[in-house]
């Protein structure tokens, strides 16, 4: 039966080669066209369509050099302004962001008054500011006022021997006549307190009578200067408990881990999370925009990071690579081809013809509207030009050995009966394996195994087909042997070979002759 069917298809071939050479010409000239119409998907569709039912908005890191830290900011306040763009997180608007002493204290749940000593701390310990000296009167009147001694925060800041002393410089505060400015180590010997102890209490006097409104901290900074700072200083110890302790330990920890995300050693990122659709002309259309916003603003390197970067990025290039990889591996499988064939007219029609099937793959996927996967058009055109091509030198060389005794007429019947088994249970397990699978499995696989489905099936129909049109189309140049690839070869073949093509009254008459 399978004899049968193979001889009929090498005589439908024959008998209509010019009209099947023909038709696939135009069909390789067509698709050639129309494959550039087929939508090139660079994210797993289908899993990312769950993904969006539960996060409707897209991520994007853009990762910058720390020496545009300032910069980063205008192009954050750029891309806020764009309608899609749901938000922009970095350093500089979370962990970083600059906070005054009153939001600080409603921030981190602390007075206000302890706050700005802290911020004055700040300056001094770590800015490296310089305090002016205080004369006696102002330092022991301030210590000795109600402000002073009725606030919890600072009187606590004092053992009762130290403010006895202090109560005892007041009553005689009025006959104080010497204005010379003292520093925190001359006052402490003149009044015989502990030097660290006077100086705590000059932060205290310069942070309550200095106008800490604009001053600003991060509150990263600010958590690590209480942790290196305060939490051991003794002077804090009455209103800074174990626990309290703990809690800004935690916090250190967890804003260290925190800040090592968002800034690194040379390169810092911002997190932005938009909500465009997918692989759309609008999102690459705002790609365009930010790679132009960060050339311009930016000095140094700058990545984009993301599903969607991804998908802009391959989109930039992935056309043009693809046909650079295309390119080569057709001249590298018509270079092997060539070695097997010692010519150039077998190798050239089978690259011809699986580039036509994956061409066909993509044009079918155009039609039906159907993303095609990149990375199964990859796998696809590796897979087709590495198995299909097998076929089509399985049919070649028995054309070849086959004409050697037959004509083209009956050459082509003999040729699919050979070959029509090998061909058909190799092609037909595959796709019968890759549409099954494909379509039971989901995700990036199935749409691979769909798509080389889709491709065995164009490449199965042109080989048995247009093929052998061709190689009858062609015979002369798959037939003739050069000489200077194999002497003795050719020499062997030319007194062998008794039959040629002959025209169709004298095919008619040798038939009758034999009868």
């Amino acid at each position: 039966m399978l004899d049968k069917i193979a001889s009929a298809i090498g005589k439908f071939c024959y008998r209509f080669r010019y009209i099947v050479v023909a038709v696939g010409v135009l069909l390789f000239a067509f698709v050639c066209w129309y494959q550039t119409k087929a939508e090139i998907s660079y994210t797993n569709t289908s899993s990312y369509t769950k993904v969006v039912d539960v996060f409707p908005e897209d991520t994007l890191v853009i990762v910058y050099g720390n020496d545009d830290e300032s910069a980063i900011q205008t192009v954050a306040s750029g891309l806020l302004q764009d309608e899609h763009v749901v938000s922009v997180q970095g350093y500089y608007n979370t962990l970083g962001v600059e906070m005054t002493p009153a939001y600080m204290a409603a921030t981190a749940g602390m007075d206000e008054s302890f706050v700005n000593i802290l911020y004055y701390m700040y300056g001094v310990y770590v800015n490296g500011e310089q305090m002016e000296g205080l004369d006696l009167k102002t330092f022991i009147g301030f210590l000795s006022s109600d402000a002073f001694m009725n606030n919890e925060t600072f009187s606590s800041m004092l053992d009762d021997d130290t403010k006895q002393k202090l109560q005892g410089y007041a009553s005689y505060l009025g006959s104080i006549t010497d204005d010379t400015k003292y520093s925190a180590a001359e006052l402490a010997q003149q009044l015989g307190m502990e030097e660290s102890t006077v100086n705590l209490l000059f932060i205290v006097y310069y942070s309550q009578t200095t106008d800490m409104s604009a001053k600003t901290l991060s509150l990263y900074d600010f958590f690590m200067f209480v942790n290196d700072y305060v939490i051991d200083n003794a002077a804090f110890s009455s209103f800074i408990d174990e626990t309290t302790a703990a809690t800004f330990a935690a916090y250190k920890e967890t804003l260290t881990s925190g800040k090592a995300q968002l800034v690194g050693e040379d390169y810092s990122r911002i997190i932005v999370t938009i909500n465009y659709v997918m692989e759309s002309d609008e999102i690459y259309g705002f790609y365009d925009n930010l790679a132009a916003m960060l050339d311009d603003t930016l000095s140094g390197e700058y990545y984009l990071v993301g599903e969607s970067a991804m998908s802009y990025e391959l989109s930039q290039t992935f056309r043009s690579e693809y046909t650079l990889i295309s390119i080569v591996t057709a001249v590298l499988i018509f270079a092997v081809i060539c070695l097997t064939f010692r010519k150039f007219s077998v190798p050239a029609l089978l690259v011809c013809l699986i580039e036509c099937a994956v061409f066909v793959t993509m044009s079918v996927m155009a039609i039906s509207g159907t993303a095609m996967y990149f990375i199964a058009l990859i796998i696809v055109q590796c897979i087709l030009m590495g198995s299909m091509v097998d076929y089509g030198i399985l049919l070649s060389s028995y054309y070849r050995e086959v004409r050697k005794n037959l004509s083209k007429e009956q050459a082509l019947p003999e040729v699919m009966k050979r070959a029509c088994k090998a061909i058909l249970t190799s092609a037909l397990v595959m796709i019968a394996v890759t549409f099954i699978l494909g379509v039971a499995m989901t995700g990036a696989v199935g749409d691979i195994l769909l798509t080389l489905g889709v491709g065995t099936l164009s490449a199965l129909i042109l080989i048995m087909f247009v093929l052998h049109s061709l190689l009858a189309v062609c015979d002369k140049a798959v037939t003739w042997q050069w000489k200077g690839f194999n002497k003795k070869a050719a020499e062997a073949a030319s007194e062998t070979e008794t039959v040629t093509e002959t025209e169709p009254e004298q095919d008619t008459e040798q038939v009758k002759h034999n009868d």
